[in-house]
């Protein structure tokens, strides 16, 4: 649990995620930094690299530190991703980068997130409307949640044809013995399918109702109207 006093305390920072015109397609730079982040990447712009970073998105929060963690942990459970040890560097697509980037941010009230990328498109073509730094858009939703044993920890919304659970969700490392075949064989689909790769949603999922996400998520049979909860505790069911 946080201490809202001390969060008060403590100045926001950013984690950030970087591209460079010199690297692969699919390689990034993701850290934190606790000043403005176009003063870091210039500390960045050394004989080391040919060409300049260029800023793709930030996330700004008191939490830097703690998000900046997180989301190292969910590329480093995809696979072995990071190009050399120990260093901030990943072989993942800037777009999965900025998904589970904003999969982090839904869980934090003050998470600001800035598409810079966005603004430096429509630069290039002469149209330069204001910049998109705004609280991820997927606040807006009616966010529900699972957090349970086996490292279960997933997030979703609720839809007129089901349930979505977003990309970045973690299901449970393990089955229970009374898993109904149905949904044992619809996890194993969603593995096969590469939709969830090292027990990790790698893209959003909707599914035909809440018991089934649910029942993928905890390795169980499950009540998604009771499973499925709010930042404040309250069941999907209460909010029907």
């Amino acid at each position: 649990m946080y201490n809202s006093k001390l969060i008060k305390m403590k100045e926001a920072g950013y984690v950030y995620i970087l591209t460079n015109p010199s690297f692969k397609e699919d390689w990034v730079k993701i850290g934190k930094s606790s000043r403005p982040v176009d003063i870091r990447s210039k500390e960045l712009d050394n004989t080391a690299v040919p060409l300049p970073f260029e800023i793709y998105a930030t996330l700004k929060t008191v939490k830097f530190e703690d998000v900046e963690r997180q989301l190292h942990r969910m590329i480093d459970r995809l696979t072995d991703l990071r190009i050399r040890p120990n260093r901030e560097f990943f072989n993942v697509p800037p777009t999965k980068a900025l998904e589970l980037l904003k999969d982090c941010a839904m869980t934090i009230d003050d998470a600001v997130i800035d598409e810079v990328y966005l603004t430096r498109s429509c630069e290039s073509t002469n149209n330069i409307p204001k910049r998109r730094s705004k609280r991820c858009d997927v606040k807006a939703l009616d966010l529900y949640f699972i957090k349970a044993a086996h490292n279960a920890n997933a997030i979703g919304h609720k839809t007129a044809n089901g349930f979505v659970v977003h990309s970045g969700s973690i299901i449970s490392n393990a089955i229970a013995p009374s898993i109904p075949s149905s949904l044992a064989n619809k996890r194993k689909a969603l593995i096969d399918e590469g939709v969830i790769v090292n027990d990790i949603f790698v893209a959003d999922y909707q599914f035909n109702s809440a018991s089934t996400s649910a029942g993928v998520v905890l390795g169980r049979s499950a009540n998604g109207l009771i499973e499925w909860k709010d930042a404040n505790g309250s069941t999907l069911k209460s909010k029907m």
